[in-house]
């Protein structure tokens, strides 16, 4: 069952719903966790606490239906049948049947039936997203009921004089009309005027009919390095720096080093790029190397320590930053830690890990005796007898090669805050946390916090479902965009429209502050995606749409290696092919086309730091308007011929398929904006 209230901010003030979980707790299960779209569908994040024969959880989460159920410490999954409604959903890899959880909207339609209900509009300051800045410039957002609001100004004392700004209506949707305010000002205080039927009546700190103000403590002034950065993703296996012949990629090392990336430095920069974003290169038996035994060395086969403190170097020299992967939901038994754990389990490292036995004598003798067989073999190669077999502690997926770490375990932070401050020292510039959707919102916010206390650095979560439902800002930086990665596919192969591409677009960047919103990983593919040339049916004309898509949006765009030569593959270990450096071989308009998006990128900060607002011209177009300072640019994409684009006072920076005001592709302009 779930129940959920508002939370008072105010006198009349109130804030997104929180939300309490629970079920019965079954006999045989140690752990539960809950699963939804503001978890990936994963365990890890929300862990129910047992409390009699119940478990529950309570959370913070935005308005919606949401599709929810739990597992068990063995990926086993439990239905809430408490409540009356259901639905069957395919999450990869189950088929389940889910949960449905009313959350919020019953009032919100009462409101939109009955009248004006002022305890419904919501201004969350609790919520990074609800005031957010960038440089100098402030987004603060307020949500009101659908159509009851006529406009809406932003009251702001600087610490000489009270002024206003209006706000602009970004989106609406079926229950409420989204506003943000944009000032380029030194706040310390505000508050909201609404005009409702010519009448002004004041929305402040007790809520509507208040004009008690909001105060704004200082925030960073400066924009950091990575807002709006250009990300190149390399799988270092399989960058080799000359072509690698090949019949089929297999799961297996085929030797890429760090000298292969450095030797290839010219290439990237000449791409356009800013950011290189390593995968795992540590100590590891697997090819993918996300099983590490070591996370304080590089692997010797990459080339070590020494020859990664050589590409930091020559990166650096060349304008390029580095960010690499940390690791923080599993190891591989072979880690030390693990090891000793298996060796004392009275030892404190057992606390580090999910055990499910209290007593090692739990497991299977035969079983024992081949998982040590296996870890004295440096975990390379799992025996075929324990492959049918689930391990006797909670892993990845189930898989004996990734034991899963125990965040509840403050020592097990402090480990991953010393492996952050270890790379951080020696020259990195930033972390993609791995499975970070499976790791608690506490465990990430401190390695965040970590990272930012030794340097100005990124902290980037992978986030494979709705990122919007994470508290950005303040767990990490930045998140794996694949959220609207799948809306930019399905409007390409018209599973979507562009009203429904640009109401998603819309909804994101106000869930996000503008700081995390301009710092989102967008991406088309990565290692753990087939390519988007495949994606896309081999259609160049669709592949090239969808990065101007990705190129205009909020965010940081990034490149999986290979696919700026149109480099095909399917499902892992196939999408890690070997860099193909034969350009006969590339697909040209495609690297041309990247080459150039990256080009413009560079030279236009509206890009980079820019407000957002899409609309959708009709079914097969979408218009993306961005601004920052006095200038603007916009974007039209269609994913067929429309007519009636008009590209007035605009300069056109890059266009295919525009013609005499009817477009079949895409165009970007520019205009300086007239105050």
């Amino acid at each position: 069952m779930y129940k959920y209230y508002r939370p008072r901010l105010g006198r009349k003030r109130f804030g997104e719903p929180i939300v309490t979980f629970s079920i019965p707790w079954p006999e045989k299960a140690k752990r539960l966790y809950l699963a939804s779209e503001f978890t990936s569908y994963f365990p890890g994040r929300f862990e129910l606490k047992k409390e009699g024969n119940r478990g529950s959880v309570s959370l913070k989460i935005w308005e919606g239906i949401y599709k929810y159920f739990y597992f068990d410490n063995y990926y086993n999954v439990l239905t809430d049948f408490e409540v009356e409604d259901h639905e069957f959903i395919k999450i990869y890899p189950f088929d389940t049947l889910s949960s449905i959880a009313n959350i919020g909207l019953q009032d919100l339609r009462d409101s939109i039936k009955n009248g004006l209900s002022d305890e419904l509009i919501i201004h969350d300051e609790t919520m990074p997203s609800f005031i957010s800045k960038l440089g100098n410039r402030y987004h603060i957002r307020i949500f009101t009921i659908k159509d009851q609001i006529d406009d809406i100004y932003l009251m702001f004392f600087n610490g000489k004089s009270w002024n206003e700004i209006k706000a602009k209506k970004v989106y609406s949707d079926n229950y409420r009309d989204y506003y943000e305010a944009i000032a380029d000002n030194d706040i310390k205080a505000y508050k909201f005027k609404l005009i409702i039927d010519n009448r002004e009546k004041y929305f402040g700190f007790d809520g509507f009919d208040d004009d008690k103000p909001f105060y704004v403590s200082d925030r960073e002034k400066e924009i950091p390095w990575y807002v709006g950065t250009i990300y190149y993703l390399i799988f270092p296996d399989s960058f080799l720096s000359k072509d690698f012949d090949y019949k089929e990629r297999l799961p297996t090392k085929i030797g890429g080093k760090i000298d292969d990336i450095i030797n290839k430095i010219d290439y990237i920069k000449d791409l356009g790029i800013e950011t290189i974003y390593l995968t795992p290169i540590y100590v590891s038996p697997s090819y993918h190397r996300y099983d590490v035994i070591d996370h304080f060395n590089v692997d010797p086969n990459l080339g070590g320590n020494e020859k990664f403190k050589d590409l930091i170097e020559k990166a650096h020299k060349k304008g390029l930053k580095i960010v690499i992967d940390i690791v923080a939901h599993h190891t591989s038994p072979c880690a030390k830690e693990f090891k000793e754990a298996l060796r004392d389990f009275n030892s404190e490292k057992k606390n580090w890990y999910r055990f499910l036995v209290e007593d090692l004598k739990e497991v299977n003798e035969e079983t024992m005796n081949f998982f040590k067989n296996y870890i004295d073999n440096n975990c390379q190669k799992l025996p075929q007898e324990l492959k049918s077999l689930k391990p006797f502690y909670e892993s990845f997926f189930n898989l004996w090669s990734m034991p899963k770490l125990n965040h509840n375990n403050i020592d097990v932070d402090n480990h991953f805050c010393e492996i952050v401050k270890r790379w951080l020292s020696f020259g990195v510039d930033g972390i993609r946390v791995d499975v970070a959707h499976g790791i608690p919102d506490k465990s990430m916010e401190f390695l965040k916090e970590c990272a930012h206390r030794l340097k100005e650095s990124v902290t980037i979560m992978e986030i494979m479902g709705n990122s919007s439902d994470f508290p950005l800002g303040k767990i990490a930086d930045s998140a794996m965009n694949y959220e609207i990665r799948e809306k930019i596919i399905k409007f390409l192969i018209n599973e979507i429209s562009a009203y429904e591409l640009s109401e998603h677009l819309n909804k994101q960047y106000m869930k996000l502050p503008v700081n995390v919103s301009n710092s989102m990983y967008n991406l088309l593919g990565s290692h753990d995606t087939p390519r988007i040339i495949n994606v896309l049916g081999y259609d160049v004309d669709k592949v090239k749409r969808a990065y101007v898509i990705m190129y205009s949006i909020y965010g940081s765009p990034s490149i999986y290696y290979g696919d700026e030569i149109g480099l095909s593959g399917q499902k892992d270990p196939d999408n890690r092919k070997p860099m193909i450096w034969n350009e006969n071989k590339w697909n040209k308009e495609i690297y041309l086309l990247i080459k150039e998006l990256n080009k413009i990128r560079l030279n236009n900060s509206t890009l980079k730091y820019g407000s957002f607002v899409s609309n959708a011209l009709n079914n097969d177009g979408l218009i993306i308007k961005r601004r920052f300072k006095k200038e603007e640019i916009i974007a039209y994409i269609s994913r067929k011929e429309i007519s009636g684009i008009k590209i007035d006072n605009h300069k056109i920076i890059i266009q295919e398929g525009y013609n005499e005001n009817k477009l079949n592709g895409y165009v970007i302009a520019l205009s300086n904006l007239q105050y």
